[in-house]
């Protein structure tokens, strides 16, 4: 297998992510002054997000998938190794939380995050979905990230803040691209294989915040 981890990649990517807005930050400074105060990742669901919600691959060693996705996974520090699995028709891909995210948020030295399957972005779906397995937890994590118009249709009204429309307004003013990121856990994994489709995955979701992102000329 082969490992990657943060390089200067950066200035390769046509994006560049703004800030990360969450939905308490969100819900408390509708003027949007949580750019000017820089990226705060110290929401772990949101940094998993980031991480693990995405299509990105290894080749030659080096990380490759759509910009926004790069982007988002170099902001968290994270790795990831993927491994050709034998007998089985797939990759599987580990991603590693990095120190002073363990460290943070308490989790121990090797817990790890495996992608068990991703619903993928299209025109149409305008969102990608995951469902992720924890070392060290129970059940799946489902992360969603798309435009916030779509996900907010898919997450329970009481965890979208009130000023929604308002903040989404503001940031496009500015200019910027805005992506919605969503989550809900699954707890109990029965004997059968669970139902992993996009219909399955993507409902009962809790709003987690916004993605501000820039195209510098």
């Amino acid at each position: 297998h082969v490992c990657f981890d943060k390089t200067g990649t950066l200035t390769e990517n046509t994006v560049r992510l703004e800030a990360v807005v969450g939905s308490e930050k969100m819900q408390n400074g509708g003027e949007g002054e949580s750019i000017s105060k820089g990226i705060d990742l110290g929401e772990s669901r949101v940094v998993e997000l980031m991480a693990c919600c995405n299509g990105l691959s290894l080749i030659n060693g080096k990380i490759t998938g759509d910009p926004i996705d790069e982007e988002l996974f170099l902001a968290t520090d994270f790795t990831f190794e993927e491994k050709y699995l034998e007998n089985s028709d797939g990759i599987e891909k580990k991603i590693y939380p990095s120190l002073a995210f363990r460290q943070r948020h308490g989790l121990g030295p090797e817990v790890f995050y495996t992608q068990v399957k991703i619903n993928e972005f299209d025109a149409s779906r305008r969102r990608v979905s995951v469902a992720v397995k924890a070392s060290n937890a129970p059940g799946l994590s489902v992360f969603v990230k798309g435009t916030p118009e779509t996900l907010r249709k898919l997450c329970k009204n009481e965890t979208v803040p009130e000023n929604f429309d308002e903040f989404l307004a503001l940031q496009s003013e500015k200019g910027l691209r805005v992506l919605a990121m969503a989550y809900r856990k699954i707890d109990e994994l029965g004997p059968e294989t669970p139902d992993l489709s996009a219909d399955s995955l993507e409902k009962d979701l809790e709003f987690l915040g916004l993605l501000l992102l820039a195209n510098p000329i």
